[in-house]
């Protein structure tokens, strides 16, 4: 548990630093409630209609349903959309020239030109209820319209910083800018071997002046132990003070190296991390780089999913898409690992933040506001491990959210510190807002329930608007959104990962903004091994309950056909994937395999092609089946590594034959090198694409069956047993 620094009192930290924000926020909510009564209880009710009409009239934009126009040309505009999109994202892969600026401009249009219809001809005002509801529920969506259109905005001043890579890392390799760099590796409770392919990995790195760090928390004898047999640094403290930013301010005050590069205990850096890196310090204003981070295992959900490896984990977006574009506005954030910072500047801010948990996000903050420049280099230089289980993943997600949302009460907040840029605090000003996307969420799966329990009806719309204003939208956000996100998230699996969060997010950022110091830093946990499923009931109660009613109201209402009834069918459809999620499958191992290709020799004579490596075992591809032996020696002739194998299994497999060995009798150097052979290969980890909408939409149709099937036959043994 981590310790904070006294601070003021929350009430007069509010009122100094957050008045402006909070005298806002009651002025809004204060007016939209006025707007309401008013309309609701005077005239202006019943000519609110016409007045908007007849300000349209002199608006340039189609916003309003055509009279008299034959039913099927409504559905033109979605047809144009759709159309445009698909030609845009085809031909050109990526958002990149003038494709970058014409797809997010259409795509605020179109955002903007549901908003106005929904502000002017849709409201309900009809009595007080139906005002109240229709009033939120314009609030819910232009909160994520809002967001919606600031990334789009964002997007136009993209960065891509891999020429200037280039450029500067050619110093490095010409040996003529080598500062000297400490690697800081900080640990809590990781297990040994997950720390021993991180230490491995930096002392790896391709670079003469750099010392290895392990900076322990817990003062373990394995630990210690481990970095004498490694031959790295080894800091230890007891008293866990401020958690990580403590572990490394502790480290800073005893180290010197003119660079610091921080890596988490489980993350594990390729053999040219420093020298794609170090370089851009040739450049006195940067004070810090973050680069890009890719993981090797698979997240829990997609895992319980049994789709791992065809989706791409949650935290894709942030580093592809998110970061990228915080960069060309000069508001990229520390991530907390896979950085590189220089100590002068860290010294000159008093080291890492300690008031909050997000200690890498508040320290590139202060950085930013001190006058220097904290870039992003969008490039997969290192791997580290995912939330293996569902508790994990929520438990690390409340716990950004904690981070983030503690620095509305301190002075380093980056909306009211000095020395940021209006640009700078509006791309920051959405990062918080991010946090509260997940309150539209949980309204939005509340109102198909007042709807059909209450009669309350919050919108006043016909079917015919429904096609011409609303599914233009949707159908250019559901064609652009996985293009615009760089192939790093699809709707489908957006809305998946949401309804999972959705419930305990909204909760804890009412506590947060209520106490946000209540609780202190939690590690995540990683190398779990489970041998049983494990169904997390605490986490689905909530999910329970909404599926319940809604499926309730919808078979009640089946034989009406209306907006309520397909958006309730819409939420109970994520509510059971949801459900199903909360399943977590065992893991009794830890042993990851990777896809290699080394050319190897097998007892000195016969040749074979490793297909993929482990710490454990390999899988070795064969020309011909040979009657070996059972034990073996392979050698791999890159390296020159030799090791002894058990066979395991040979098996016929297209023209050749595959054999899986299992490794005897590793010693020390041995299991470096296989480390260094499987996570620390230049360019390794590479960005992997989501799949599209469609084919999102069928893996989870085939997962759900696959699963059904599954507890189905798990019955039916059971049942035979008895």
């Amino acid at each position: 548990m981590q310790s904070l620094k006294p601070v003021v009192k929350l009430s007069q930290r509010f009122l100094y630093n957050n008045s402006f924000w909070l005298i806002f926020g009651l002025g809004i909510i204060g007016l939209s409630s006025a707007i309401g009564l008013k309309l609701t209880f005077s005239e202006i009710s019943c000519n609110f209609y016409y007045q908007a009409q007849k300000l349209l009239d002199y608006l340039p934009l189609k916003i309003s349903l055509p009279s008299s126009v034959n039913p099927d040309f409504l559905f033109i505009p979605a047809g144009v959309v759709f159309i445009m999109g698909a030609i845009f994202t085809k031909l050109v892969p990526s958002p990149r020239g003038p494709a970058r600026i014409i797809v997010p401009s259409f795509l605020i249009f179109l955002s903007l030109r549901y908003l106005i219809w929904r502000i002017l001809f849709t409201l309900n005002l009809d009595n007080p209820i139906n005002s109240i509801f229709s009033i939120v529920l314009l609030g819910m969506e232009t909160i994520g319209i809002s967001i919606s259109i600031f990334q789009l905005l964002l997007i136009f001043t993209l960065k891509n910083r891999h020429l200037e890579a280039n450029h500067y890392s050619q110093a490095v390799i010409d040996k003529q800018y080598l500062p000297t760099v400490d690697i800081l590796i900080p640990t809590y409770n990781e297990a040994p071997f997950i720390l021993r392919r991180s230490v491995v990995g930096c002392q790896r790195m391709d670079y003469p002046y750099k010392r290895v760090y392990i900076l322990d928390d817990t003062d373990r004898e394995e630990i210690k132990n481990l970095a004498l047999e490694l031959g790295c640094e080894y800091i230890a403290r007891r008293d866990n003070k401020y958690a990580k930013a403590g572990n490394l301010n502790n480290a800073l005050k005893q180290t010197e190296g003119e660079l610091v590069t921080v890596f988490d205990a489980d993350f594990i850096p390729s053999i040219d991390f420093l020298e794609r890196v170090v370089g851009f310090f040739q450049n006195p204003r940067i004070a810090l780089v973050q680069t890009n981070q890719g993981f090797y295992n698979t997240d829990a959900i997609s895992r319980n999913l049994k789709l791992g490896g065809l989706i791409t984990p949650e935290e894709e977006s942030f580093h592809r898409f998110a970061q990228p574009i915080k960069d060309g506005i000069g508001g990229t954030i520390c991530a907390g690992t896979s950085f590189v910072a220089r100590r002068k500047h860290l010294e000159e801010v008093h080291y890492f933040v300690t008031e909050s948990i997000s200690e890498d996000y508040f320290t590139s903050v202060k950085l930013c506001a001190a006058g220097y420049e904290v870039i992003y280099l969008n490039e997969k230089l290192s791997a580290g491990l995912l939330s293996e289980t569902i508790p994990a993943y929520i438990n690390q997600r409340l716990r950004w959210a904690r981070g983030t949302l503690q620095g509305l009460f301190l002075d380093v907040n980056p909306l009211t510190i000095k020395g940021l840029t209006f640009r700078q605090r509006l791309t920051h000003l959405h990062g918080y807002l991010t946090w509260f996307e997940s309150f539209p969420r949980v309204f939005y799966l509340l109102l198909p329930l007042i709807y059909f329990c209450f009669n309350i009806v919050p919108f006043r719309i016909t079917t015919g608007e429904i096609i011409y204003i609303w599914l233009p939208l949707y159908v250019g956000h559901l064609v652009c959104f996985n293009w615009v996100n760089f192939r790093s998230r699809s709707v489908i699996f957006s809305e998946v990962y949401t309804i999972i969060l959705c419930f305990i997010n909204s909760l804890t950022v009412v506590k947060i903004l209520l106490n946000p110091f209540s609780e202190g830093f939690r590690v995540t946990p990683k190398g779990i091994f489970k041998t049983r499923f494990v169904y997390h009931w605490h986490l689905a109660i909530p999910l329970i309950i909404f599926a319940l009613i809604t499926a309730v109201n919808c078979f009640l209402n089946w034989g009406s056909l209306n907006l309520g009834l397909l958006w309730g069918v819409y939420n109970l459809i994520f509510l059971g994937i949801g459900l199903s999620i909360l399943f977590d499958a065992p893991q009794s191992s830890y042993d990851d395999v990777f896809p290699v290709d080394y050319a190897v020799r097998i007892n000195g004579c016969y040749e074979g092609r490793a297909r993929q490596l482990s710490e454990m075992q390999g899988v070795i591809q064969l020309g011909s089946n040979i009657d070996f032996q059972e034990n073996i020696t392979i050698e791999f002739l890159e390296t020159g590594l030799k090791v002894r194998g058990q066979i395991v299994k040979c098996q016929k497999k297209n023209e050749g034959y595959e054999m899986r060995v299992r490794w005897v009798d590793l010693t020390i150097a041995w299991r470096r090198q296989l480390i260094e052979m499987i996570f620390c290969r230049h360019g390794q980890w590479e960005n992997k694409q989501t799949p599209g909408e469609l084919h999102s939409i069928w893996l989870l149709c085939r997962s759900t069956w696959q699963r059904l099937r599954g507890v189905y036959r798990q019955t039916h043994l059971a049942l035979l047993k008895r």
